[in-house]
Parts: structure tokens; sequence; C-alpha cells
């Protein structure tokens, strides 16, 4: 609950005895008075309000602001990170003439270029933002977004806000039950397949994970009547776990 400063106590005090006066007062002269006192004090109190909830507004969105250029810069640093990692190995084969192993470790780093390249070209920000954050800032699982082509999810006849939450709680779901106690962490792969009506959300789990409790979950958040989507495979195996979700195209 926000606290009111002493102007806006001292103003709704002259708001309630000019109401007051105006309702206890006979004489028309006296009534008129308070009247103008209320008005003037009710506008003053409603433009201090609204000029502080405008200097609320702006803080709550310069912070949001910070946070998203943090969270950019996070993601910018991990990137030049796994660069740098390819490069020094590429060097470290020229320095100890390994020349026999540059082929396959430029081929990797193309391969990464071109994989960061795809998913960076999805088309729905909100879902290429969460999946690089993902990758920046969780570390109890590995995520791999796994595209032979380019696609453009924005493009298909499916609301982008659909897209988004199945992913989102997908990869949720399976973070919320894999296996931080193990010393390697669990590997989560998705695969965005266009069929010729439906857009295919797959994704394959291997690692340790609660095997009872993702199964649960699973049913409880995928398995209702839905025109929106279906689930099309779900396996569950001790360490490793499918799950493939198929969202019709709109027509």
């Amino acid at each position: 609950m926000k606290r009111m400063n002493g102007s806006q106590v001292y103003l709704l005090a002259l708001l309630v005895i000019g109401a007051a006066g105006m309702i206890s007062s006979g004489a028309l002269p006296v009534r008129t008075g308070f009247a103008i006192i209320t008005a003037v004090c009710g506008y003053v109190y409603l433009s201090m309000e609204r000029s502080r909830l405008e200097k609320q507004l702006r803080q709550e969105q310069k912070l949001m602001k910070q946070s998203q250029d943090v969270q950019l810069l996070q993601i910018v640093n991990r990137i030049r990170h796994d660069i740098m990692n390819d490069i020094q190995v590429l060097f470290g084969y020229i320095q100890l003439k390994k020349f026999d192993n540059l082929s396959s470790q430029m081929e990797n780093i193309r391969a990464s270029f071109h994989r960061e390249s795809l998913i960076s070209r999805l088309g729905i920000p909100s879902l290429v933002a969460y999946l690089y954050a993902f990758r920046v800032h969780v570390n109890k699982m590995q995520l791999e977004v796994g595209l032979e082509q380019e696609l453009s999810l924005q493009d298909l006849p499916i609301r982008d806000e659909l897209i988004y939450i199945l992913v989102h709680d997908t990869i949720e779901l399976f973070l919320a039950y894999s296996d931080a106690g193990q010393e390697e962490a669990g590997v989560l792969s998705l695969e965005f397949d266009e069929g010729n009506d439906h857009l295919l959300l797959d994704f394959v789990y291997q690692g340790s994970y609660d095997q009872e409790g993702l199964q649960h979950a699973v049913r409880e958040r995928f398995f209702r009547d839905s025109g929106d989507f279906q689930v099309e495979t779900h396996d569950f195996q001790e360490k490793e776990a499918a799950l493939a979700l198929r969202l019709p195209f709109r027509t």
C-alpha cells in the first residue's frame, strides 16, 4: 500500500473539509466557496497523484530496461566465450602443427555459426530471447536446439504466443524434474519440424531425472482437451524421455 506524503494528506484534509462544508452550510455563497475549494483541491490532488504514478512507471521501465540490457550483455558474452574457445582450439592445432585437425575444427566453427544464425531467425523475439537466456543462465540442464534449415515461426498459421508458451513450459518441466545431483548435466534437445498442416515440437531428454514426477507433470499440463495442440508421442525410460507436441495450422 502506498504512503501519502505531507502535501497529499493536507489536500485530502481540505477535500474532506470542503465536502463537509458544502453539506452542512445553508448559505449559498458559503456552499459555493466550499465547492470551489473542493474542486481546486481535488484537481491538485489528482494532478499530484498522476505525476507520482508517471514517475513510478518511468522508474519501473528504467529498471526493466537495465535488466534487459544486462541479460543481453550476458548472452553476448556467452556467445563470445564459446567462439573464443573454438578459435583457441584452432590456434592450438596450428601451433602444434596438427594440420590434419584443422578441417574438422573449421567445420565445427562453421556449423556453430550456422546453428546460432538459424536460432536467431526463428521469428518470435520472445522465444529467441528465452532460448538464449536459458543457455546462458541454466547449468543444471543443457539445451540444444536442432534446426536443419531456416524456419520463420511467425509466418506459420499458428499463434506466436502458443508456440512460446508450449516451448517455455515444456523446457521448464524437464528442468524441474532433471536430476541436479549428477556430475553430468542432462541434455534436452528441441527440434521444430514443419509439416504440411502442422508444426511439431519434438523434445528428447537424456540423463537422470524423476521419471514418475515428470510423467505426472506432463499428464497434468498437456493431456487435456485442447484444439490448439495434441500430444503426438510421449515415452519415459530410465535415462531418456521423449515428448512431441503437434500444433495444427489454423484454417
